[in-house]
């Protein structure tokens, strides 16, 4: 088991997310779709990755500290390499939400405010 970049994006639905993602590169997105989740694939600035969706329930645990309580959303969740931190920002900067950054440490999710401005500072670094 590897190390992992964990994201939840409140009130969001997994079809919001994936149309963000199309906007890097919509010819080279694949949904895999799995009951209540989906597995994206796609490249970003050359990193070939897979972002896993999971269900627009809100599951309480113990490592959720700082989340927002019975909160329906998007869970996601992909390997912690590379721009992951960045991919996900970019999201929470259209939609809002919380990041962890490497879900090994015993760090809370801290939240990301949508911004706009942001998003396009991070598109032309």
């Amino acid at each position: 088991m590897g190390t992992d970049t964990k994201a939840f994006f409140p009130n969001v639905k997994r079809e919001q997310v994936i149309k963000i993602l199309k906007m890097w590169d919509p010819t080279k997105i694949k949904v895999k779709p799995s009951g209540d989740a989906d597995s994206v694939y796609f490249n970003y600035k050359g990193e070939d990755r897979m972002l896993h969706l999971s269900n627009e329930a809100y599951f309480t645990t113990s490592r959720d500290i700082g989340l927002p309580n019975n909160t329906n959303g998007v869970w996601s969740s992909f390997g912690a390499y590379g721009k992951a931190v960045e991919i996900v920002k970019m999201i929470c900067y259209i939609v809002g939400g919380y990041i962890m950054e490497r879900d090994i440490e015993d760090k809370p999710f801290y939240k990301v405010n949508k911004n706009p401005r942001k998003l396009i500072k991070v598109i032309f670094q």
